[in-house]
C-alpha cells in the first residue's frame, strides 16, 4: 500500500530525511516515533504529497502523492496539531463543510463520536480549549471512514478521557473498516496496546522498522517505550 525507496529530503544543505526505505501493508496501525527533529512530520507530509522528495520515491497505491496530491483524496484523512478549523465557525458548521469532501462519510458515526467525545454542534470553536478543538478534528476525520489515516502529534493536548475515546474509536475503525493508520507520536502509552508496526526515526535515518511484537521479543523489554529508548541509546553509543 505504501512504499518508500531511498527517500531523501533536505532543505538547503540540511538533511532532514536520509535514505528511508520501508513498505506498509493495508490495515496496519503504524506508529512513527523519534526524538524531536527526527523527521516524523516531514515524512507524513511527503506521504500526503504536501512536499516533494529531494530524491528517492514514496508511493501510495502505486502513485507518487506529490505528483497529484488530490488523487484519492476522499479516501485519505489527516489530523494534525498544526491545523485547526476556522475559529468563527460552530462545530456543526465545520462538520457540515467537512462532509462534502468524503464520499464514504458516515453521519451515524459522526453522531456516535460527538456523543462519546462530549461535543455539541452549536458550540463556537473560538470558545473551545485546544483539546476540544482536536476532538472536533477527530470526529471529522474518523467519520469520513478513510482507507488511510495520517495523524501527527495530537494526543498530547487531549485529556485522559479524550485520549482513551480517541484510541478506541481509531482501533474500531481499523478493525471494522480496514483503515490503515499511520500515527506520528512520542506518547507511546497511548498506542502500546494498538500499534502493529513501528517506524523508528533517529537523526533523519530509519533506525528500525518492525512489527511491535517482533521488536519487543527481539530485545526482551517489557513494553514499546523501553524497547525504543534502548535502541536510541544504543545507536548513540550508550549501553544502558
Amino acid at each position: 500500500m505504501i512504499e518508500s525507496k531511498a527517500l531523501l529530503y533536505k532543505v538547503n544543505s540540511k538533511l532532514i530525511l536520509d535514505q528511508i526505505d520501508f513498505k506498509i501493508n493495508s490495515g496496519q496501525f503504524i506508529v512513527v516515533v523519534g526524538e524531536n527533529g527526527s523527521g516524523k512530520t516531514t515524512l507524513l507530509q511527503m506521504l500526503m504529497g504536501i512536499i516533494e522528495p529531494t530524491s528517492g520515491s514514496v508511493t501510495i497505491w502505486d502513485h507518487e502523492p506529490y505528483r497529484d496530491p488530490y488523487k484519492d483524496r476522499d479516501t485519505i484523512g489527516y489530523i494534525s496539531e498544526k491545523i485547526s478549523p476556522p475559529m468563527d465557525w460552530s462545530i456543526g458548521d465545520f462538520l457540515e463543510f467537512n462532509r462534502t469532501f468524503y464520499s464514504n462519510y458516515s453521519q451515524t458515526l459522526e453522531t456516535e463520536l460527538m456523543k462519546d467525545l462530549r461535543l455539541q454542534n452549536d458550540w463556537k470553536i473560538s470558545q473551545l480549549s485546544a483539546g476540544q478543538t482536536r476532538r472536533i478534528q477527530v470526529v471529522g476525520a474518523l467519520s469520513a471512514q478513510p482507507k488511510l489515516l495520517f495523524i501527527d502529534e495530537i494526543t498530547a493536548v487531549l485529556d485522559i478521557v479524550g485520549r482513551a475515546k480517541f484510541m478506541k474509536a481509531l482501533e474500531k475503525l481499523r478493525r471494522e473498516n480496514g483503515t490503515t493508520v499511520v500515527m506520528a507520536t512520542n506518547i507511546l502509552d497511548d498506542v502500546d496496546s494498538y500499534a502493529t508496526e513501528v517506524i523508528l526515526l533517529h537523526q533523519g535515518k530509519l533506525l528500525k522498522h518492525s512489527s511491535k511484537s517482533d521488536l519487543i521479543a527481539e530485545y526482551s523489554k517489557q513494553n514499546l517505550t523501553e524497547t525504543l529508548a534502548y535502541l536510541i541509546e544504543k545507536s548513540e553509543g550508550y549501553s544502558p
